[in-house]
């Protein structure tokens, strides 16, 4: 950086800051096609040993740290205040978490409060510390920009997961793929491959009853409704819902807001 960190305070392994990593950055408010996203692209790339760097913020920021701890992977967040300043409140225990099996660091002593242009900065830092930067969704004035411009300054890949063009929430990262400003991210194994790392493939659904097969299937390829589901699976609709009751108690779909259902 041309204006590093005169100091860096931190808690928990510092050692991460020398591990392969990629900064996942985004809306504070996703939309559900965005959680699936984020999920997906945190959870892969930490499971194949990539440390998620992000920034502790409402939405991509904590959804990306936490399915990286969900794995048993590595995660570092930046903060824009001091330690006893927790921003958000509400994520002061995934804070105490990081800090536990991960780290945290931030540039001000631990009794500094956030102001507006501390979060910029911190932004430079989290651009600093991923070996790539990817954008997962945001809308065309998101602060993730000033993410972007910092990496762009500094030589770094750029990746941007292309969104529903009726969206407002994915105007960012599509403008940014139409400009040519970043690259696409359509599958997670380009940016394990680019870090040199190798894809771990979880078996954690390879045991499916058939019904459930045909459900997991139809989910690959992004989150659905219960009235498309039941659509493109001709199964009573109580069944249907039984089962997809099922699936999530067991851990494999998640229920999203709007009554749509994802892989977890």
């Amino acid at each position: 950086l041309d204006d590093p960190p005169f100091y860096l305070y931190y808690k928990g392994d510092i050692t991460l800051i020398n591990q392969k990593s990629v900064s996942i950055v985004g809306t504070r408010s996703p939309s559900s096609y965005g959680i699936v996203v984020t999920e997906r692209f945190a959870s892969q790339l930490a499971e194949a040993g990539a440390v998620i760097v992000s920034g502790l913020a409402y939405g991509v920021d904590s959804i990306a740290h936490r399915k990286a701890l969900d794995v048993q992977g590595k995660t570092i967040a930046v903060l824009a205040g001091g330690f006893d300043n927790i921003y958000p409140p509400q994520h002061l225990s995934l804070f105490e978490e990081i800090a536990q099996k991960g780290l945290v660091l931030t540039e001000h002593r631990p009794d500094i409060k956030n102001q507006k242009y501390y979060f910029v900065e911190r932004n430079r830092i989290v651009a600093a510390l991923g070996e790539s930067l990817l954008i997962t969704e945001a809308g065309a004035q998101s602060g993730t920009f000033i993410t972007k411009d910092f990496a762009m300054d500094l030589g770094r890949p750029i990746y941007a997961v292309p969104g529903n063009i009726t969206s407002h929430k994915s105007d960012g990262t599509n403008t940014l793929l139409i400009s040519g400003q970043c690259n696409f991210a359509l599958d997670p194994l380009l940016l394990i491959e680019e870090l040199g790392l190798k894809k771990i493939v979880s078996q954690k659904n390879s045991n499916f009853e058939s019904d459930e097969e045909k459900i997991v299937e139809l989910l690959q390829d992004g989150a659905k409704d219960i009235e498309t589901i039941s659509q493109n699976i001709n199964f009573p609709f109580a069944k249907l819902a039984s089962l997809l009751t099922t699936m999530e108690i067991n851990g494999i779909i998640k229920k999203l807001p709007g009554n749509f259902y994802a892989l977890n």
